[in-house]
């Protein structure tokens, strides 16, 4: 009879039980486990295809809200364009309702405003992404980066 020491077998018998899970987890997840709302829906890579990059704003200020009595105005679950709040909804003072801009590879719709102050269209360009969540909307705090804006296609 071979000796095998109990560090080892219980190292292998972790290792099979993190790799089982990790194999139910693809098997459950469709092989995606990202954060909810951070995943292209199907309706939005559908959509995005209609549109044409136009173009790109470099170093937007990217904020994110809830629907929170603090952050909004009038009805906390009605947008600036009238229809509710959802998952990839962005708020910005410069371009039209129904826009569509890309933000670190997620694709949101312009369908709120935001506050007077962040109206600089020539200058600083802010967005505000609506989250359902106020602990994300907070770890997602502020940001700079690039935005790529797409318009329909003819």
């Amino acid at each position: 009879m071979i000796y095998i020491p109990r560090k080892i077998i219980k190292r292998q018998a972790i290792v099979v039980l993190v790799l089982s899970f990790l194999i139910a987890l693809l098997v459950y997840t469709g092989g995606d486990w990202r954060v909810e709302g951070q995943i292209k829906e199907p309706e939005q890579v559908e959509a995005i295809s209609a549109f044409a990059p136009h173009r790109i704003i470099k170093n937007a200020v990217v904020y994110a809200y809830t629907s929170r009595v603090e952050e909004t105005d009038g009805d906390l679950f009605t947008t600036a364009s009238g229809e509710k709040v959802r998952t990839g909804i962005v708020a910005n003072n410069c371009l039209e309702f129904g826009t569509k801009v890309d933000i670190n590879g997620f694709v949101y719709e312009v369908k709120d405003r935001m506050n007077r102050r962040y109206t600089d269209c020539d200058g600083q360009w802010y967005f505000d992404i609506w989250m359902d969540d106020l602990a994300e909307a907070r770890k997602w705090g502020k940001k700079t980066t690039d935005i790529l804006v797409y318009v329909p296609q003819d």
